[in-house]
């Protein structure tokens, strides 16, 4: 009895000592915001904050709800404990600074609101050092019109917009942070100058900048590479960095690097005459910016970036308020924007690849566009590839762009135009023609200028109609492949459509049909070969001027020809500078090559082809019962002759 009396009181102790250890590590939860007031006091009172000299205040447990310092020259120990917020928006503020001087907030978790840590309205010489900053609505740290702030030592991870962001503050110093996994910027300074930036580690984050100028960025690390931040520097190669700043800067070179997962891959700010090529940008904010995407900045001119391998950002390329500027032969996929204009003007975009634009979420009226430009004007758009995006381009209130030789290959939206002055052109005129668009449904039966004279040009009948303002007059038929390009679009023999198979009797001729164009700017003279197989055996040259077509007949003699099938094909040669072959050649047919008189093709001349033969009797091509097997001299008429031929080989059959 004794036993059991003695386990029932340590069980019922050791309940109540783990009862008592989870009480005491719960959030305490205060009647509303905890302050920290000018005369020193704690109001309320009883918040789990402690203090013995209004100097030093120590968190005594696990608070949640906000905290607003109204004291200055204090010190906020968070002693490990956690200030917790409900998750709300960005009103809620996990500990209020706005206009505190000489305040120290260190050793506190903090998590689950929409700043942290909020310093407003001259907020100086106040020290945030050794906190955990995690899983934020907004932003962890915030600083706006604060100078000469320190911000040490924090770790930062998980939030859901910039870790730390300075806004019209300066002389501030931001050193030795630990940020990671965040959604937005790891440090943003936005209109804030003459700060240190040093020492700081990102993992997928990174630093940006807007309208900033005179900070000291130094030995930071992202992804384990340097963040490279360029001030006033001219005539410069960047040879090893994760993320690229370039303020004011002229003449520097970013080629060949691997800028990933971070927050802006190259950032240029008021910086000319820089090249960025064959670098590998993926997986980042934005990929390449010429001034923050979000803010009115000044120009950066005369840049060129080429040739780059650019995907998965939330946007390729971004341009504030850039001018002359040459973006050219770059692959942009999967982004959710592929190349944005916003306020630009006498940019380049040429031969780029965008392809699978597209962020999921974003409404197909908001987001997803290839090109995609916004107040831009005399902008040259040219030989792009745009395909498989929400939105092939979109253009607000822009007008006299040039675009043309373009493909917009099966976009859900070929064209977004919205603002009545976005007045275009959308063609090079005749015979350059305009753009590729792969749900033009028109014909190509006529040319010239008015599209009235016969004969196929490779620029479509009708125009394509975008809207009342804008039209494209000269839709090309295929996408463009440059000034010189000449393709087959025709090819079939004389038996073509014959059952159960195109046949010729051995020894005896068959023509050859192929229609040639030039799809190109330029007159071209060429070689066309006829092929029976891999064999050779026909040739001629061909000239044709710009966007003029013909149609070439050839015989092809079976005389050397063994019984069997042959794969007839006709192949232009290239011209120079030809880039797409791809049209060159093209297949007519197969024949089967055998007895004359076997019409049917079987190995053997005998009744059933006699009975065809009969059939056909006395009929020319155009006629109802023309068969082209049974015109077995092929002269045009199946007759008498055809019947003595047969007669001749009857009963004779392929051993």
């Amino acid at each position: 009895m004794l036993r059991k009396t003695v386990s029932g009181v340590m069980l019922f102790l050791l309940v109540m000592s783990m009862l008592a250890l989870a009480l005491r590590i719960q959030p305490v939860r205060a009647s509303g915001t905890i302050y920290i007031r000018a005369d020193g006091s704690i109001d309320p009172p009883d918040a789990p904050i402690t203090t013995f000299d209004n100097v030093t205040y120590t968190f005594a447990g696990n608070i949640l709800d906000e905290i607003a310092v109204e004291r200055d020259n204090i010190v906020v120990d968070g002693a490990g404990y956690t200030l917790q917020g409900d998750g709300g928006g960005w009103e809620y503020r996990g500990i209020d600074l706005s206009g505190r001087n000489n305040v120290t907030i260190k050793n506190t978790d903090i998590r689950g609101f929409g700043y942290d840590i909020y310093l407003l309205g001259s907020s100086n010489y106040n020290n945030i050092s050794g906190n955990n900053i995690t899983a934020n609505n907004g932003n962890g740290i915030m600083l706006y019109s604060s100078s000469s702030n320190s911000i040490s030592g924090n770790n930062i991870t998980a939030n859901s917009w910039h870790c730390i962001w300075l806004s019209s503050s300066s002389n501030n110093s931001v050193s030795g942070n630990n940020i990671t996994a965040n959604n937005g910027y790891g440090i943003c300074l936005d209109y804030s100058s003459n700060n240190s930036v040093s020492g700081n580690t990102f993992v997928n984050g990174g630093l940006v900048v807007s309208d900033s100028y005179g900070n000291v960025v130094t030995d930071n690390l992202v992804n384990g590479k340097p963040i490279v931040y360029l001030e006033e520097v001219s005539d410069y190669a960047v040879e090893d960095a994760g993320q690229v700043i370039l303020v004011k800067c002229n003449n520097v070179t970013v080629e060949n690097l691997n800028l990933s997962n971070t927050s802006i891959g190259v950032q240029l700010w008021e910086t000319n005459n820089t090249t960025i090529s064959g670098n590998n940008i993926t997986n980042n904010g934005c990929g390449i910016a010429l001034n923050n995407e979000y803010a009115i900045a000044l120009s950066s001119s005369n840049n060129t970036i080429s040739e780059n391998n650019i995907t998965n950002n939330w946007r390729g390329i971004s341009l504030n308020y850039a001018s002359t500027n040459c973006i050219i032969e770059n692959n942009i996929a999967r982004n959710g924007w592929g190349i944005g204009l916003w306020g630009c003007s006498n940019n380049r975009i040429i031969g780029n690849n965008i392809t699978d634009t597209d962020y999921g979420w974003i409404p197909v009226w908001y987001g997803g566009s290839g090109i995609d430009l916004y107040q831009s004007c005399y902008n040259i758009i040219l030989e792009n590839n745009i395909a498989s995006g929400r939105r092939g381009i979109y253009l607000e209130w822009s007008a006299n762009n040039s675009l043309y030789h373009n493909s917009f290959v099966d976009n859900a939206v070929q064209t977004w135009i919205y603002g009545s002055s976005s007045i275009n052109v959308w063609d090079d005129g005749y015979p350059s023609g305009g753009n590729y668009w792969s749900d033009y449904i028109g014909t190509d039966l006529y040319s010239g200028t008015y599209q009235n004279k016969t004969g196929s040009d490779g620029i479509g009948d009708t125009p394509y109609v975008i809207d009342l303002n804008n039209t494209d007059n000269y839709p090309l038929m295929k996408p463009y492949a440059g000034p010189h390009d000449i393709g087959i679009t025709y090819a079939a023999t004389s038996k073509n459509g014959c059952l159960p198979m195109p046949t010729v009797g051995q020894g005896y001729c068959m023509n050859m049909s192929a229609k040639i164009l030039n799809y190109g700017e330029q007159s071209e003279t060429f070689n066309v070969t006829v092929y029976t197989n891999t064999t050779a055996i026909n040739q001629t040259q061909v000239t044709l001027t710009s966007r003029n077509s013909t149609t070439i007949t050839f015989t092809i003699n079976t005389a050397g020809l063994a019984y069997g099938n042959y794969t007839i094909s006709v192949y232009a040669w290239s011209v120079l500078n030809e880039t797409d072959t791809s049209d060159n050649n093209l297949t007519g047919g197969t024949i089967y090559v055998g007895i004359s008189g076997d019409i049917n093709g079987d190995g053997t001349v005998d009744i059933y082809d006699a009975i065809r033969l009969s059939g056909a009797f006395n009929s020319s091509p155009g006629m109802r019962k023309w068969n082209a097997n049974a015109d077995i001299n092929c002269d045009g008429t199946v007759d008498i002759y055809d019947a003595i031929l047969l007669s001749g080989h009857f009963n004779q059959h392929i051993p």
